[in-house]
């Protein structure tokens, strides 16, 4: 019996029935991601095999049944976005911090990208723009990038003093279940 594949054995004057089910996952939330079945789904496979018999006196007819089970694990990305004022004065300073995390325990999130549009009315302060990455065991990397038009993207952070229309993005190539990230950036208002 090869992995991946179930073989029923019946007596020789009845012919094998072989079942076979080949199971795949990739997740890329780059683009539009969306999962049909929860994390953590159980899916039970029933397949069976009926044949009759032809012995005397009397025919009768013989069921062999067999099950696979396949687990769901499909990631599930939570985003949250917070400021650091909810009310301020033109000339003021607002940090936004953008916070994702894997919520999913059995499997990993690739490629997750967490794009923000800065408001056209403030202007970007931080060079540095902090972002923190936790994903346990190590192997994940996090790529920052910025735009002014959402097509044309380069890699970094844009220079302090910048005005909108500007895009930020991270890129993650992998978040590990139950891992995290956040990225802050501070803005001026005009």
């Amino acid at each position: 019996m090869t992995q991946g594949a179930l073989t029923l054995r019946l007596p020789r004057f009845a012919r094998s029935l072989r079942v076979s089910a080949i199971a795949g996952l990739m997740v890329s939330l780059a683009g539009s991601a969306m999962a049909l079945t929860a994390d953590g789904v159980l899916i039970t496979n029933l397949a069976w095999g009926t044949y009759r018999t032809t012995s005397n006196p009397v025919a009768q007819n013989i069921t062999y049944g067999a099950t696979a089970n396949v687990l769901v694990a499909t990631p599930v990305i939570q985003l949250r976005k917070t400021s650091s004022a909810t009310i301020q004065v033109a000339g003021g300073i607002v940090t936004f911090c953008l916070s994702y995390s894997n919520t999913s325990g059995l499997t990993s999130a690739l490629n997750v990208v967490v794009a923000d549009k800065m408001p056209d009315n403030m202007k970007f302060t931080d060079p540095g723009g902090g972002a923190i990455f936790d994903n346990e065991p190590p192997g994940g990397t996090m790529t920052s990038a910025f735009s002014f038009n959402n097509t044309a993207w380069t890699t970094g952070t844009p220079a302090s003093g910048q005005a909108g229309p500007l895009y930020l993005r991270w890129t993650t190539d992998v978040v590990g279940p139950h891992e995290s990230a956040y990225m802050c950036y501070t803005v001026s208002i005009l």
